[in-house]
C-alpha cells in the first residue's frame, strides 16, 4: 500500500516538517560519509574478500542500497522494481558470502544507490508518518535504514583495517594516570529503550536490580594490557575460562590482533572477550554485566565511544521481547553463543553510541574495534579512596 499524503490530508504540523528536514539531512549526510569511505579503495580491493567472516566492501555498499529499497520502497510503498534489480546479489538472505566477490561495476552500484535514495526522499516528502502503519509510525523505518547504513559503514572500516589502511582513531586516548574507579551504588535500572531509533532487542524497558559495584573510569589501555602480556598472562591457564584457554591454545594466541605498543596511552583494541576475561581475572576484577554497564553509562560513565566494550552477558531477549520489524535481526542470534558489547567505537556513528544499544559477536572475534573495562563488586582501593558518582 502506498502511504503518501492524499490531496485532502491535513497540512503537516511544524513538528512533522522539522522531523522530515532532520531525517533528510541525516540521510544525505550519512550517504556522503559512506561514499567517502571508498575513496581510497581500488577496483580490486572493492571486490576482494579479505576475511572469511567479512564480505567485500563493495558488497556492503550495494547491500546498503538494497536494504533501503526493500524497506522504504518495497515494504512501505509496494514498489519492488528497485528491490528486485539486485536482490540476488545484495540480499543477505539470497547471496552466499563466499560468492559476494562477483559484483556489478562500482559505477553501476553507485548509480543504484543514487536512484534508491532519490525514491526514498520522495517517500519522505510525501508521507505523513501514519501512526497506524507498522513501519512509518514515529518515522521508525527511516531510523532503521539509517542505522543499518551506520552499522555497515563501520563494517567497511573494519575491512579497511584488515587491508592495513586504518588504525585506531588518534583522537581517543586514556589519561596517563588512570582515574579511580567509579562507584555505582545499588539501585534499580530501567533497562532498555523504546524510542523510535531503538532496535527490537532494546525493547521493552524493564526494571533490573543492580548491586553496588565499581567500574574502571576508562577502557583498559595498551600500556595496562602490555603489563599483562609481560607477566605471562597468555601462558597461565588459571586466568582463562575453559573455552577461552582452548581457543588460545588452538590458535596459538600470544597477543591481541594487530598488537602494537606504539600508542601506550590508547585504549586497547582488537581483543576478544576471552582475552578481556583473562586480564580482568589477572587484576582481580571481572567484566561488567550489560546491566551494570548500562547503569554506569546512565550514571555518568566517561570515555564511551572509543572502543566497543565486552561484557560478561550473553545476548538474550529482554522479558516481553517482540521481534521488529522481522525476526532475523535479533532473534536469530539468541543462541547462547554470542556475547554483548556496549558503547561504540571511534568508527561508530554517534547516534548508535547510546546507553541502551546492544552489539553482539562470538566471544573469540577480534577483528572488530573492541576493548573493555573492568568492574569489582567491592572497592578496589585498599585505602577506600574510590571515586563516588
Amino acid at each position: 500500500m502506498n502511504h503518501t499524503l492524499s490531496p485532502n490530508a491535513p497540512p503537516l504540523s511544524a513538528q512533522q516538517s522539522h522531523l522530515k528536514a532532520a531525517i533528510q539531512a541525516e540521510l544525505t549526510q550519512t550517504r556522503v560519509h559512506t561514499l567517502s569511505l571508498f575513496d581510497a579503495i581500488d577496483e580490486q580491493d572493492f571486490c576482494r574478500q579479505f576475511h572469511p567472516d567479512f564480505s567485500p566492501v563493495g558488497w556492503h555498499l550495494g547491500h546498503i542500497g538494497y536494504t533501503e529499497a526493500f524497506w522504504l520502497l518495497g515494504q512501505c510503498q509496494g514498489e519492488t522494481a528497485l528491490v528486485q534489480e539486485y536482490e540476488p546479489i545484495f540480499s543477505a538472505v539470497q547471496s552466499v558470502k563466499h560468492e559476494r566477490i562477483y559484483l556489478p561495476p562500482r559505477s553501476d552500484i553507485l548509480d543504484y544507490l543514487s536512484r534508491v535514495q532519490e525514491a526514498s526522499l520522495q517517500l519522505l516528502h510525501s508521507t505523513n508518518f501514519d501512526p497506524e502503519h507498522w513501519l512509518l509510525r514515529r518515522a521508525q523505518v527511516f531510523y532503521q535504514v539509517l542505522q543499518h547504513e551506520y552499522q555497515h559503514s563501520e563494517t567497511v572500516v573494519i575491512v579497511q583495517r584488515l587491508m592495513g589502511q586504518r588504525g585506531l582513531g588518534p583522537q581517543f586516548v586514556s589519561p596517563s594516570a588512570p582515574a579511580a574507579p567509579l562507584h555505582i551504588p545499588a539501585g534499580t535500572l530501567e533497562m532498555g529503550d523504546e524510542g523510535p531509533r531503538a532496535y527490537d532487542n532494546e525493547h521493552p524497558i524493564h526494571p533490573v536490580s543492580v548491586k553496588e559495584f565499581w567500574i574502571d573510569a576508562a577502557p583498559v589501555s595498551v600500556e595496562q594490557y602490555a603489563c599483562f602480556i609481560k607477566a605471562g598472562g597468555y601462558q597461565q591457564p588459571w586466568l582463562w575460562s575453559e573455552d577461552g584457554w582452548a581457543w588460545r591454545e588452538a590458535h596459538s594466541i600470544q597477543a591481541p590482533l594487530c598488537w602494537s605498543e606504539q600508542k601506550l596511552e590508547a585504549p586497547l583494541c582488537h581483543v576478544s572477550a576471552y582475552e578481556a576475561e583473562a586480564y580482568a581475572r589477572w587484576v582481580g576484577k571481572r567484566l561488567p554485566t550489560e546491566a551494570e554497564w548500562e547503569q554506569a553509562a546512565r550514571t555518568g560513565l566517561q570515555d564511551i565511544g572509543a572502543v566497543w566494550e565486552w561484557t560478561a552477558s550473553t545476548f538474550t531477549p529482554y522479558p516481553g521481547f517482540r521481534p521488529y520489524p522481522y525476526a532475523g535481526y535479533s532473534a536469530a542470534y539468541f543462541d547462547g553463543q554470542h556475547r554483548v558489547l556496549r558503547g561504540g567505537s571511534w568508527a561508530t556513528a554517534r547516534p548508535l553510541v547510546r546507553a541502551s544499544f546492544r552489539n553482539w559477536y562470538h566471544p573469540w572475534v577480534r577483528q572488530i574495534f573492541a576493548g573493555f573495562r573492568c568492574v569489582s563488586s567491592s572497592c578496589p582501593d585498599s585505602e577506600g579512596q574510590c571515586s563516588k558518582q
